[in-house]
């Protein structure tokens, strides 16, 4: 695909060239991710929860940062098995440890969020942005797990998982070696 594109540009065009090249690449390799979640949700009746899950998820954890593993195949296997655990635990109801873990998870992301990696590091505006962000986001999730736990529905587990994978992701980039510090900031 990207060979029948290289033959409709110019030589003044490079860089949206290079820019388009780059968007397909990004395409293909969330498209990886998310259809296989997709075809298990819809193989188990549940994509609602999916299309929650990936948009919910999506949403913190670009502004939020966090771990990310080294191939692209590592990459669709953590997001597939964290889906996979999530749906498999919708019908768990353990409300008081889950509310217990969910609100140290929240507390540990209040603490830290953004995540900053080595290789995409924030400048002063883009470190504030994304902390707002994740702030407004981490509070919004934490009021919609409150409600749907109160209300019994299976949506807080789904909630609860993404919270905690948010969590556990920031700590592993936390203590990984791409770690920036918040004194790193450009």
């Amino acid at each position: 695909m990207t060979r029948r594109i290289d033959t409709y540009s110019s030589p003044q065009q490079e860089l949206d060239h290079a820019l388009l090249i780059h968007g397909i690449r990004i395409l293909c390799q969330d498209t990886a991710c998310i259809l296989p979640v997709l075809l298990f949700a819809s193989l188990r009746g549940h994509i609602f929860y999916a299309v929650s899950y990936i948009i919910l998820y999506a949403l913190l954890r670009v502004h939020s940062g966090g771990y990310h593993v080294s191939s692209h195949i590592g990459c669709v296997l953590l997001y597939f098995v964290q889906y996979l655990i999530a749906d498999l635990c919708l019908e768990i109801d353990l409300p008081w440890t889950q509310t217990l873990l969910v609100l140290l998870a929240l507390w540990y992301l209040f603490q830290n969020v953004p995540f900053l990696h080595r290789k995409q590091p924030l400048n002063k505006e883009e470190y504030r942005k994304n902390w707002k962000i994740s702030l407004v986001l981490l509070s919004i999730y934490c009021l919609f797990y409150l409600i749907a736990s109160f209300a019994d529905l299976s949506f807080a587990n789904l909630l609860f998982f993404i919270i905690i994978y948010t969590a556990v992701l920031g700590f592993m980039q936390k203590h990984s070696c791409n770690a920036l510090g918040n004194e790193e900031i450009q």
